[in-house]
């Protein structure tokens, strides 16, 4: 037949393409739904497997992280103990330390005190009640080296004292006992320390006592830590000066370290202590154990300083050999200062040194042009006024902290949170990506339960 085949039956158009069409789109709906779950396994696999690395990187450096936080948390304890901070900072809780240390405070030449006694004696056979000018007179014969004569003095302030029936309470008995301790001690220092003749040092001692309870808070309490420096004289425990104040074989407790430091540094400046090995070696200690371990280290230098010129330490024990001595006054550290800290401290003691040197030269020279002229400034009103102060010298900020500058106490805090803000968004950001695998694996595994439902 035309058009046809032979021995088939001829098809009916449209009935066949009927019948397979349902069977095509179904096989095409299935492999779409297969090509659609592998890909959606291939994506999940894929998120699994980054989350998986983030994780485990996040396991890996979040550590590391919170390690280098933690360190940034401590720096400020620490900082203070033996990284780079540097003595400028430290500056803030003594701010006139370094000077002391250094010698940067007034002293006076011998003209100044026998002006002062020449004036003050004859004014006291004008009014011998005029009691303030009896400590003039014993302190100036103190400062000259006549401590005899100062002890005389002292005898006839308690004379008019007595005889005007001043109460035990009155400021000047407390001036009699703080100058008559302090001067009995020089004396027993003066005549080489004998310690066959502690009764002197006993009797300064008691002195002192009986000024710290008419009067405690005089200089700053300065009185307190002279008698402490006055009890290790007289009861040696084989120990330097600043291991017994810390010890806990004195009334010095841990909260009073600051005040006692400040004591000390009084002891200088107001004392005769600018020459003690044992002070300065104290001070140094206590220093350290208040945390202010380049301030310690300065107070260190200075006492080496003085055992290299010859002085040595008051306790009956210390060795004579300057190496022995520094060893037997502890000057280990408990956070030592190292490599660049250590020379850049030594650099600041040494240039604080030569500061101290020409303000002083500079400072008695004016004095001396103008005593020697008669002028004097017990007398004269304009004494200082052409005085031109040489500044004193700036203590930098090394590197690394001359960048935090602008931040001033609070550049730690700063770099703190800058730590800790890196570390919460390293988490973060793994937490975020594991979270966002997982929710993408949930909906996958969703989508394939209801196409084989």
């Amino acid at each position: 037949r035309p058009g046809g085949v032979p021995g088939r039956r001829p098809s009916r158009p449209g009935i066949h393409a009927r019948e397979q069409t349902p069977r095509r789109a179904t096989r095409i709906r299935h492999a779409l739904t297969d090509l659609e779950v592998q890909q959606s396994r291939i994506r999940r696999n894929q998120d699994v497997r980054a989350a998986v690395l983030i994780c485990m990187n996040a396991r890996l450096f979040a550590p590391i992280f919170l390690l280098l936080f933690l360190l940034l948390v401590s720096k400020p304890v620490a900082a203070c103990r033996w990284d780079s901070d540097t003595v400028a900072m430290e500056t803030k809780a003594f701010p006139d330390l370094p000077q002391v240390i250094a010698g940067r405070f007034p002293r006076y030449p011998p003209l100044y005190y026998e002006m002062r006694l020449r004036r003050v004696t004859a004014q006291l056979k004008e009014n011998p009640d005029d009691l303030p000018a009896y400590d003039d007179a014993a302190v100036a014969c103190d400062h000259l080296g006549h401590s005899d004569e100062a002890i005389t003095w002292m005898a006839r302030k308690r004379a008019r004292l007595e005889a005007t029936a001043r109460p035990p309470s009155d400021e000047h008995w407390y001036r009699y006992h703080a100058n008559l301790g302090t001067i009995l001690a020089h004396r027993w220092l003066k005549n080489g320390a004998d310690r066959k003749r502690l009764g002197e040092m006993t009797e300064a001692r008691d002195h002192i006592a009986r000024a710290i309870a008419i009067n405690p808070d005089a200089h700053f309490g300065r009185e307190k830590y002279q008698l402490l420096v006055m009890e290790w004289i007289l009861k040696p425990e084989k120990m330097p000066l600043g291991m017994f104040l810390t010890s806990g074989k004195s009334s010095l407790r841990q909260g009073d370290y600051v005040a006692a430091i400040k004591g000390l540094s009084g002891l200088v400046v107001l004392g005769n202590a600018w020459e003690s090995v044992d002070i300065f070696a104290a001070m140094g200690h206590l220093l350290e154990r208040s945390g202010e371990s380049s301030l310690s280290h300065l107070a260190s230098l200075r006492s080496r300083e003085l055992i290299a010129s010859g002085r040595r330490s008051l306790s009956p024990d210390a060795p004579r050999e300057a190496a022995a001595l520094i060893k037997e006054l502890r000057f280990v550290s408990l956070n030592p200062l190292t490599g660049d800290n250590e020379r850049h401290n030594k650099a600041v003691y040494a240039a604080l040194r030569d500061n101290a040197d020409v303000w002083q030269r500079h400072r008695i020279d004016y004095l001396r042009e103008r005593l020697v002229a008669g002028r004097h400034p017990d007398t004269d009103t304009a004494f200082w006024k052409d005085l031109h102060d040489v500044p004193p010298t700036r203590l930098e900020y090394p590197w690394p902290q001359e960048w935090m500058k602008g931040f001033g106490i609070y550049g730690s805090l700063v770099v703190t949170l800058a730590g800790l803000f890196i570390a919460v968004s390293v988490l973060w950001v793994g937490s975020s990506h594991a979270a966002r695998a997982v929710r993408r694996w949930r909906q996958a595994r969703m989508s394939r339960d209801n196409l084989s439902t």
